[in-house]
């Protein structure tokens, strides 16, 4: 399953006044310029890489930036967040901006680390494709997707789209939110070649991400 809208109670209101401080932020071009055409800007407010903010390093405990204690509501759903923080930040999209097909590689349930959305600000002109099938993100609605697949971003409306977006590790209990919600694996991950093996082992050791290693070496043999 590539998409799915997780149940967690937003107020609406409190979201949408938080804006009016967002939008006063200093924001960072994103680091990722091969990706996109455009004006795609980031506001770190979790992360372990103070050189970095808009990163955090794989595996590690993010932590609040000042930004965040700017913005008490949103701060209040992080921490109801029922998983380790790797990081969470804003990202927004300005009209008239492609992120283009890509892959980040590893970035799915199944393989142990995640990322919702949480828009914030949007508009009818976004359109969202993961796998190629569209998405529609409302505000205030919380949602997984497979990032391991390939996804891309149109940005055909007129106001910015400003999302939430937060990077997690699974464990028990999200396990049980996401099942309850309709969480369905895709077993083709736990069906892995040799060549596929390798590679992810590959992809993984150059992000630190030896906790996955270990949990593939379990599953697969070293």
């Amino acid at each position: 399953m590539n998409t799915l809208q997780l149940p967690f109670y937003v107020q609406a209101e409190l979201l949408s006044a938080e804006k009016f401080i967002i939008d006063q932020f200093q924001w960072h071009a994103h680091f990722n310029q091969k990706d996109y055409n455009g004006d795609w800007s980031v506001a770190a407010l979790m992360a372990s890489d103070e050189a970095l903010p808009m990163m955090s390093a794989a595996g590690s405990l993010a932590q609040p930036t000042p930004l965040l204690h700017q913005l008490p509501y949103i701060a209040s759903l992080l921490n109801n967040m029922p998983f380790t923080i790797e990081s969470a930040r804003l990202l927004r999209m300005k009209p008239g901006t492609h992120i283009v097909p890509h892959r980040d590689l590893g970035l799915c349930y199944e393989l142990g680390c995640f990322r919702l959305h949480l828009p914030i600000h949007t508009s009818s002109g976004v359109v969202f494709i993961i796998d190629e099938q569209e998405v529609v993100m409302q505000v205030g609605e919380l949602w997984y997707g497979n990032f391991d697949k390939t996804h891309e971003v149109r940005h055909n409306g007129m106001e910015d789209r400003i999302h939430l977006v937060i990077d997690g590790v699974r464990n028990e209990r999200t396990d049980e939110w996401f099942t309850a919600a309709g969480f369905r694996e895709d077993q083709s991950y736990h069906r892995m070649s040799p060549e596929v093996y390798s590679a992810t082992v590959s992809m993984l050791r150059s992000q630190g991400r030896y906790d996955l290693i270990q949990q593939l070496e379990q599953q697969y043999g070293s």
